[in-house]
């Protein structure tokens, strides 16, 4: 038999999310050895998912810092300080001495001197299939998914797609996550059509594009053969890999949370059209019920987390009376698990929520987009603070309260999740074998 290997490329903990569930099972019901090559963030190597799959036999992994030479690696740390430096003078009031601060910067790290590694990302992509790929016949190299906006990934990609394409390797995309919205313009600065489509360049890159659903697909379809767009269903939100999570993670513990209803609220990203407002208005709202504790979660790529609770005192951090605003640093499903009842503004997160057959309150007042899930379930749509109100008063006096419409549920979990079947990561085992 010829010599067959998968290279993963990992990228953000949306991709590890999606993705790691089809690594195991390709390791659980194969001997095609797998390597993955995460971006240059060392915390990724103590995420539980990807210690669970690294304990796999047929599995190496490693950072894109390990095919640095030892100048490069020089040459990064110092540039990212520079960056670093660079970022905190952008912040000064207009008044201070910017000119003075960036010569001081210079002095300290040499950034004229610096060379940037992305600006040798051509060789270092040579390195890595060259070092993972050795001595393979029949390969697959697997990125998410890639779109315009991704500039300096997307150059990594084509670099990477374009060497594996020379040794007769297919490239192919997996998904990074699965689609919240029922809508197409869901950023916030998005005001025309011409704003979303972005993943053109996908065509160009992957001989293949793994959808979770048809309303992912419909991102692709435009650019895209159908056939080059495989809707195989979620490899997140199967039960198959729900189970494995839930014996994988330790419950999450709430003190005095006990005799309560519990309620899990998830927050986007700041470059989500939300009413941030009116959420500081919707946590006072919920609180109010003496009978409810309430767990809020910042997104977990907030980069501008400090700047958002500036603005609005009152979604920092903090733990008081029946209310608990955290970071997101307690995996999500953890959360889930915790939760009797889960409240939405369009994050995909909550599709397990709906597996468990937990209720989710989808707070379309708080955001300009609409969300897939009060498309498809319409009792789970919350238009006012009113709706609100009501829905926790009927929890608050029966937590055994009937909320789902199950026929509804089950269109939705058939649609968007399941698809065919529920042996979902069977498919993307059997369809990757295919390719390889």
């Amino acid at each position: 038999m010829k010599n067959r290997k998968v290279l993963f490329f990992l990228r953000h903990y949306n991709d590890i999310d999606h993705i790691v569930p089809v690594i195991w099972k390709l390791r659980t019901d194969t001997d095609i050895p797998v390597t993955i090559v995460l971006s240059s963030n060392k915390e990724k190597l103590f995420d539980y998912r990807i210690q669970f799959v690294h304990s796999l036999e047929g599995v190496d992994i490693f950072l894109l810092d390990d095919f640095l030479t030892d100048d490069e690696l020089e040459q990064k740390d110092k540039l990212d300080k520079a960056r670093k430096t660079n970022h905190l003078i952008s912040k000064l009031p207009v008044y201070h001495p910017r000119r003075v601060m960036r010569k001081i910067r210079n002095l300290l790290f040499g950034m004229p001197q610096l060379i940037d590694p992305e600006a040798k990302s051509d060789q270092i992509a040579n390195r890595i299939i060259k070092k993972t790929m050795q001595g393979v016949d029949k390969g697959l190299v697997v990125f998410d998914w890639i779109s315009d906006n991704m500039v300096h990934y997307l150059k990594f990609a084509e670099q990477i797609c374009g060497l594996a394409r020379k040794e007769g390797y297919k490239t192919i995309s997996l998904p990074h996550g699965d689609e919240p919205h029922y809508c197409k313009m869901i950023r916030r600065d998005e005001l025309n059509y011409d704003a979303t489509d972005i993943y053109s360049r996908a065509k160009d890159l992957f001989d293949y594009v793994v959808v979770p659903n048809q309303l992912c697909a419909e991102r692709y379809l435009p650019h895209m053969a159908a056939d080059r767009v495989p809707v195989l269903g979620s490899p997140r939100f199967n039960d198959e890999w729900i189970r494995c999570l839930h014996n994988m993670i330790p419950a999450h513990k709430v003190s005095g949370a006990n005799d309560k209803i519990k309620i899990l609220f998830f927050l986007r990203h700041f470059l989500y059209p939300l009413f941030w407002d009116e959420i500081v208005r919707t946590l006072d709202l919920i609180t109010q019920f003496p009978n409810i504790y309430l767990i809020v979660v910042h997104h977990t790529r907030g980069e501008n987390l400090n700047n958002l609770i500036k603005r609005y005192p009152g979604l920092r951090p903090r733990h008081d009376g029946n209310l608990e605003i955290v970071a997101g640093d307690i995996h999500s499903s953890a959360l889930l698990q915790w939760a009797d009842v889960v409240l939405d503004v369009g994050t995909s997160i909550v599709f397990e929520a709906v597996k468990m057959n937990k209720p989710v309150l989808e707070l379309e007042y708080l955001h300009a987009t609409y969300t897939t899930i009060s498309h498809y379930m319409k009792g789970t749509v919350m238009l006012c603070r009113d709706h609100l109100y009501n829905t926790i008063s009927m929890f608050s006096n029966n937590a055994d309260y009937q909320f789902y419409d199950e026929g509804e549920r089950q269109e939705f979990i058939q649609e968007v999740i399941d698809i065919r079947d529920p042996d979902i990561l069977d498919r993307y085992v059997d369809f990757l074998i295919s390719q390889i």
